[in-house]
Order: C-alpha cells, then sequence, then structure tokens
C-alpha cells in the first residue's frame, strides 16, 4: 500500500511540472511573438519613416524653390509623391494631408501617419507612427553671398528688332526686321533707332540691369559679375567685378553689330574663368581665385551662323560666318551653307570645357527668330546645366516678361537653400 501510494505521489508530481512547463512555455511564446512583432512592426514602420522623410525633404525643397514655371502647391505635391511609394508598408499617405507651414524664411513639411501593426496588437498597440518632419530654412536674398556669374549676351545686328518681330538676315540689306531701317550701314556698330522702344536690345538692357540689381542685392564682397558680348566674333570680355556700378557699366557699353557666334562668346567666358583674360577686376575678399558657386548665362537670340574664331565685326562675312554668297553667274563666293554643323558643335565643345572646369550654365533663347526646333535648340539644351530639380536650366523666352521671369529663375536656382532639420 505504501509503495502504492509513493508511486501515486511520484506520478502526481511529474503530471504537476509538466503543467508548469506548459504554461511557462505558452508565456514565453507570447513574449516572443511580441518581440517578434515589435522587430518587425517597428523595423517596417523605420522603412516607412525613412521614405516618407525622403518625400517631406523634396516636397519642402520644391516649395521653398519651385522648379521655373510650376505653381508652389503642385510642385510640393509632385516631388512628394515622387520620392514616396504609397505601397510601402501599407501607409496610405497622400500629400494633402501633410501640415505645410510657408513662412518668409523657412517652409515646414510635416507628415503624420500610423501604420496598423502586424503582429504588434497580439500584446501592445494595433498602430505604429510613422512620422516624418522637413524644415527647410531659405534666404529671402534670390542668391548666394558667394558666386562668380559672367553674363554672356549676343550683340548681334538682329537686336535692333523687337522681341516679337523676325530678322531679316539677307546680305547687304539694311531693312533688318520688318520695316525698321538700320540707321547706319552694316557692318558698323548700330544702335537701335530712337522710334524702336521696344527692342531686343532695349529689353535686354533693362532685364539684365535689373539682373545685376538682384545678384548685388546681398551685399556680399565675394558675389562678383563678369559680361561677354559676341556678335561675329568675341567682341568684348569684361573681367568679374564687385562694383556694382561697374557692372552696369558693363552692360551699358553693349554695341550691336555683325552675325551670332556664339562659340566665340563662351570662349570668353572660358579666359574669365580660367583667369586667361581678362584678370578679374576685383579681387575676391579671401584671395581665392574663384567662387564655389560659378555661373554663366547664356543669351542668344539668332541661330548659330559663325563658327570659331568668327570673323571680324569690322569686315564683311567671310568663309567663317553668314550664309552662301554667289556671284551673278552662281559662282560661290564665301559663307557658309545653312546646313554647316560647325557653329553647333563649336557652341558645344566649348559648353563642355565650361562644365569641366565646374562651371553651371543657364541659356536663353530670346526673341521671335530662335522660338522653333532645330539645331540650335538643341545645342542650347545641351548647353544648359541641370538644376537641382534635373530639368535642364534652358528657357524660351519669346518676350520681355518670359526674359525677366528666366533670369529671375536662374537667381533662384543658384540661390543658397539648406535643409536644417
Amino acid at each position: 500500500m505504501y509503495s502504492s501510494f509513493r508511486r501515486f505521489a511520484v506520478l502526481s508530481i511529474v503530471r504537476d511540472t509538466q503543467g508548469a512547463v506548459s504554461i511557462m512555455f505558452g508565456l514565453t511564446l507570447v513574449i516572443l511573438l511580441g518581440l517578434i512583432g515589435a522587430v518587425l512592426d517597428f523595423g517596417s514602420a523605420m522603412v516607412s519613416r525613412t521614405q516618407a522623410q525622403g518625400g517631406t525633404d523634396a516636397a519642402a525643397l520644391a516649395i521653398a524653390q519651385p522648379p521655373g514655371g510650376i505653381d508652389r502647391d503642385v510642385a510640393g505635391k509632385r516631388y512628394f509623391e515622387i520620392n514616396y511609394p504609397f505601397a510601402t508598408a501599407g501607409v496610405a499617405r497622400k500629400y494633402s494631408d501633410l501640415g505645410v507651414d510657408v513662412q518668409a524664411d523657412r517652409v515646414t513639411v510635416e507628415s503624420r501617419a500610423n501604420m496598423d501593426s502586424k503582429l504588434l496588437f497580439v500584446n501592445g498597440p494595433d498602430q505604429v507612427a510613422a512620422n516624418a518632419i522637413t524644415v527647410v530654412s531659405r534666404d529671402t536674398q534670390p542668391t548666394p553671398p558667394d558666386l562668380d556669374l559672367v553674363l554672356v549676351v549676343d550683340s548681334s545686328r538682329s537686336m535692333i528688332c523687337p522681341s516679337g518681330v523676325l530678322s531679316d538676315n539677307t546680305l547687304g540689306n539694311t531693312d533688318v526686321c520688318d520695316g525698321i531701317l538700320d540707321p547706319l550701314p552694316y557692318p558698323g556698330p548700330s544702335v537701335p533707332p530712337p522710334s524702336v522702344t521696344n527692342s531686343r536690345y532695349a529689353e535686354q538692357l533693362a532685364a539684365t540691369q535689373e539682373l545685376v540689381s538682384l545678384i548685388f542685392s546681398v551685399g556680399s564682397p565675394n558675389v562678383r559679375f563678369g559680361l561677354v558680348q559676341f556678335s561675329s566674333n568675341l567682341k568684348q570680355a569684361d573681367g568679374l567685378t564687385n562694383v556694382q556700378s561697374q557692372a552696369e557699366g558693363y552692360i551699358s557699353n553693349i554695341t550691336l553689330d555683325g552675325w551670332t557666334c556664339g562659340a566665340c562668346g563662351m570662349q570668353g567666358a572660358i579666359n574669365i574663368f580660367s583667369g586667361a583674360s581678362p584678370s578679374p577686376a576685383t579681387p575676391r575678399a579671401d584671395g581665392a581665385p574663384l567662387s564655389k558657386v560659378k555661373q554663366v548665362i547664356f543669351m542668344t537670340d539668332g541661330v548659330q551662323n559663325c563658327a570659331f574664331p568668327g570673323d571680324s565685326s569690322t569686315t564683311y562675312p567671310g568663309t567663317l560666318c553668314g550664309y552662301e554668297r554667289y556671284d551673278a553667274d552662281g559662282n560661290f563666293i564665301s559663307g557658309l551653307s545653312p546646313s554647316d554643323g560647325r557653329p553647333f558643335s563649336d557652341l558645344r565643345e566649348r559648353c563642355d570645357q565650361l562644365k569641366s572646369m565646374g562651371v553651371s550654365i543657364a541659356t536663353i533663347a530670346y526673341g521671335a527668330d530662335v522660338q522653333g526646333s532645330g539645331s540650335n535648340r538643341d545645342s542650347l539644351e545641351y548647353c544648359a546645366s541641370p538644376k537641382p530639380d534635373g530639368q535642364p536650366q534652358f528657357y524660351l523666352a519669346p518676350d520681355f516678361s518670359s526674359l525677366r521671369a528666366a533670369l529671375q529663375d536662374v537667381t533662384r536656382t543658384v540661390g543658397k537653400m539648406r535643409i536644417t532639420k
């Protein structure tokens, strides 16, 4: 009887121990599932939050500095949605749900959203936060305090024409554009007749003087301006100056003559940035040869029709400029064929050289002559450096208002912006 009782007691203890193990295993399994759930859910939330951060970063920068021609809200929505994949972790986040606060000195974009818990709900919350916030500080001034900007302007004879009127490139014709006679015989320097108040020359003068005011408004000694004039050849290259009155004098000294050798103008920019000629008019305050931000703005109102080095502005177009000329018997005299690609390849080569020097290039096709497609536009788009959003700094400017808008957009592109949080 005693042995039977002992055997019953031992079996009871074994059964009791097995029950305790089951309970401990169950508790451990719950904890283990909770830990796995936490790792998976918080990991998914971290991935979602990282990608949402990229979306709010892109949206805030686009709102603070929208690409040219795009509404601020449209830009913010586009860049948030491009940079944030909605399917990630099953989080449905829309741009319309973002908190957007726009101030004069900063833009704040805040994304607050919760993702459903996949496993953590077993013994924890049923949602996990996947929030993101970006604050972009923006300068109230349009340009950075450290900039070397060289403006390369077309000063060919067609600048006499109003922006909306086509020019006449017929050799020897004094009717430069529709109904407007050049008071001075070609090839001497020309100025628009007093009656032409809306000439491309006058509009370019006003827009570029405004540009000079903008870039010097920051009051920094390390903002400098240079100017290159080109027509049939490289006419004038004025070195970098930090004196606003001197920069304005560069612009007021522009004269018109000749044809269009864009490569000659870009060579002038290369000369300035390489220090070959001319030397900078005023040195930087820190003694550095050039600023960290180097920008060229190339403006042309005509199709490139001169190969480098171009022809002298004081001689009739010869073998490197203009169009084909024939005598009375039909014999070729001189000039470029309209199908000759040298003017465009010469321009592209010099754009490549500037880019290799760390120079950013904006190109502007100004006036009625250059609004169409073809080799000229292709070359200008090729030369244009990308903006922060990847779009080229290429602008079609058929009139004065679009010319001003293009120059203002360039100043925004080179403006200093940084993410502060």
